[in-house]
């Protein structure tokens, strides 16, 4: 069977982690984090497919997602940041790694792209994926055609974020982890 298919069957849209923010999140609250065990609480991660012929959830219908796979954190219940990849033959790319407008008050606190990172990289341990790539800011193709991210932010979210997470990057500017 091939990946995309396995991996189909094991992604269902809806609430995966309902104790997410005190079971793994809670690792990644900034130096000045002062989260309570209550706030902590409010925290969720949920999946989303992308509907076919569409860019919007089957979960989050008002998101527009630009991968297939989304992997959704969500504060009391609302969408705040999303990490959606593709699947390349064998590997993972993760293409979108982005915080919702609007939502910087609940992210804020919380190192959220290098959870949503490690989450993924486990999630794909779990399904034997042995691959992972994030694409670098530099070929991000969304930001470059509607320059609706900063370049000095995408930096951070996409390239510092993949280094500090133990991803190497390749010859063709992309960012690899081997499982």
């Amino acid at each position: 069977m091939e990946l995309q298919d396995r991996l189909l069957e094991n992604f269902e849209p809806g609430c995966i982690e309902p104790d997410y923010g005190h079971s793994r999140l809670k690792f990644f609250g900034k130096q000045n984090c002062r989260l309570t065990h209550d706030e902590w609480a409010r925290y969720t991660l949920e999946s989303d497919l992308k509907l076919n012929g569409s860019n919007y959830g089957q979960r989050f219908k008002s998101k527009y997602f630009d991968a297939t796979f989304n992997f959704c954190l969500a504060h009391d219940g609302r969408l705040i940041a999303t990490l959606g990849f593709e699947v390349d033959g064998d590997a993972i790319v993760i293409w979108q790694i982005q915080g919702r407008k609007g939502e910087g008050k609940p992210l804020e606190p919380i190192k959220w792209a290098r959870a949503l990172v490690r989450y993924c990289v486990e999630w794909a341990a779990e399904n034997e994926v042995r691959e992972l790539y994030i694409v670098s800011v530099d070929h991000n193709t969304w930001a470059a055609k509607h320059g609706h991210l900063d370049p000095a932010r995408g930096k951070l979210i996409y390239d510092v974020t993949a280094k500090r997470s133990g991803f190497r990057r390749t010859a063709d500017g992309y960012y690899r982890l081997i499982l």
